[in-house]
């Protein structure tokens, strides 16, 4: 508002009187100096142009804002309300990591309160970021209650258990005479119970795309072990 105010005010009045003075140096046979006066009139309208055409772009965004918001808030807080739901359904499920996500929704509700605050005021792109934002973690947050539980019954029960097993079984293939030793196992165990443990903690952190990653690995290093064990068979 105030830079327009300026425009009208003062840049339009001031190349009017540019203008004024170019006729004037015109009349004196001046033309030289008339011509000069008359480009710097020229860039500066043209200048001016590009500024309106800004203002209009930014005015035009600041609408489309406002009326996005008010569409999207409305589903932005079913998907909190929700989401919010699925949580307090499943918060057995998801353990240790329980505490994490109850944070991360009130982390979002404060995301609504500034969302409100800045309405009002009348900040309706900064209130859209917010909006944005909310509606990004909300969805970063549901996709990760979901995946935690699956995670969480690998890692501290599937797993454990087929280590377990394997080891179980090692014991029993010495006791029955075979020579294993060559083979190392005990020491792969204990590597795969750590890299559990890694998997493990990445998961209470909510780091679930690399705890697939090392469960990936995990799955693949058992497998290896268990047709290791079969070809001695």
């Amino acid at each position: 508002r105030q830079e327009w105010d300026e425009m009208v005010t003062t840049h339009l009045p001031n190349l009017e009187e540019d203008l004024f003075d170019a006729e004037e140096y015109t009349y004196k046979y001046r033309f030289k100096k008339a011509r000069s006066i008359l480009m710097g009139v020229i860039q500066s309208l043209e200048k001016m142009d590009t500024r309106i055409k800004e203002i209009t772009s930014e005015i035009n965004e600041l609408v489309t804002s406002e009326e996005l918001n008010r569409e999207e808030i409305v589903e932005a807080k079913e998907k909190l309300q929700e989401t919010k739901k699925y949580y307090l359904t499943h918060i057995r499920a998801l353990g240790q990591t329980a505490p994490l996500f109850d944070k991360e929704l009130d982390e979002i509700k404060s995301l609504f309160e500034t969302f409100e605050s800045l309405t009002v005021q009348g900040s309706h792109l900064e209130a859209r970021q917010r909006l944005v934002e909310s509606l990004n973690r909300i969805s970063v947050c549901k996709t990760k209650m979901q995946g935690v539980p699956e995670l969480l019954v690998i890692l501290q029960s599937d797993i454990p258990n087929s280590l377990k097993e394997l080891s179980a079984g090692f014991t029993e293939m010495e006791q029955q005479g075979y020579v294993l030793h060559h083979i190392g196992i005990e020491k792969e165990i204990g590597s795969l119970k750590e890299l559990n443990e890694i998997a493990l903690n990445k998961v209470f952190d909510l780091e679930l795309d690399s705890a697939q990653k090392d469960m990936d690995e995990l799955v693949q290093k058992m497998d290896q072990l268990y047709e290791m064990l079969e070809n001695e068979v």
